[in-house]
């Protein structure tokens, strides 16, 4: 039998053991494990794994110093037990170059459908962050959802890269004359063509400069206009620049070099055609 003392203790064990589970049983904390069921979520996919700027127009133009706006669409599948269990779906955008956040949103819930006998929400969204063209790298985008009860689930990321495919002006055809004789009074007026293109269709000015003048930095502008009395220029939009140079007959008479070059709007730079043109009188 017993004694006094055993009995006591088994009293004071089983009052012990019954306080824990009631007070574990009253609290979302237990000492045990307990199942939670946590969103989790797949298949992140983003519209675009490379985004070229070159081919964004800002105003119908180009320039190296526009700021853009960067949409990629997103889409994700998130497990649970319906759309109504999840309080959000969160996704941020960094910059691999520094880690910097450069943007925070949300996705929407879109629909739920049945895959394999598990029920997914399928949830979209886009970025929409601003950058200068002249800004290329990788970004990296991360996803995560969050319950109604605050638990987190996986952690997905997608990557995507920025560039700049832009490619430089090209000019060629270069009609000018080689000699022009200087009149006894007045000026002669001659004409220069030339053709330019460029793949990226934003050339912004083609011109030459005269190298053995005072000013061998100056620019002087041929356009694709279609004035043809001010430029020449006898057909607007035809790729083909002219320029209408009047010599009056008092220049001096000597060799002089011109130098032919395009600009685009991104600030790419032409082959450049170098043409000297003599004059006597």
């Amino acid at each position: 039998m017993k004694n006094y003392s055993e009995i006591i203790t088994l009293k004071n064990l089983f009052i012990l053991f019954v306080f824990i589970f009631t007070s574990c049983e009253n609290s979302k904390f237990s000492p045990f494990d307990v199942d939670v069921d946590v969103p989790y979520i797949q298949n992140l996919k983003l519209s675009d794994h490379i985004i070229d700027t070159d081919t964004i127009r800002y105003n119908n133009q180009f320039s190296i110093e526009d700021t853009i706006i960067i949409n990629n669409q997103m889409i994700v599948n998130v497990r649970n037990n319906g759309s109504d269990q999840i309080k959000s779906v969160i996704f941020s955008v960094t910059r691999e170059t520094d880690n910097t956040i450069i943007e925070n949103g949300l996705l929407s819930y879109r629909r739920t459908f049945i895959e394999n006998g598990i029920n997914y929400n399928e949830y979209t969204g886009s970025t929409n962050f601003l950058i200068q063209r002249k800004v290329v790298g990788i970004f990296t985008v991360r996803v995560v959802a969050i319950d109604k009860d605050g638990n987190n689930s996986n952690v997905l990321f997608a990557s995507f890269e920025i560039i700049r495919s832009g490619k430089p002006p090209v000019i060629y055809d270069l009609s000018a004359p080689d000699t022009v004789y200087l009149p006894s009074s007045g000026q002669k007026v001659i004409l220069i063509t030339i053709k330019a293109t460029d793949p990226n269709n934003d050339i912004k000015e083609v011109y030459f400069r005269s190298l053995d003048s005072s000013d061998p930095n100056r620019k002087f502008f041929l356009y694709d206009n279609g004035n043809i009395s001010v430029n020449g220029d006898s057909t607007a939009n035809d790729g083909i620049y002219s320029i209408l140079i009047s010599l009056p007959y008092n220049m001096t008479p000597k060799a002089y070099r011109f130098e032919f070059e395009a600009k685009d709007y991104t600030e790419l730079l032409s082959n450049k055609i170098l043409h000297t043109l003599n004059v006597i009188k």
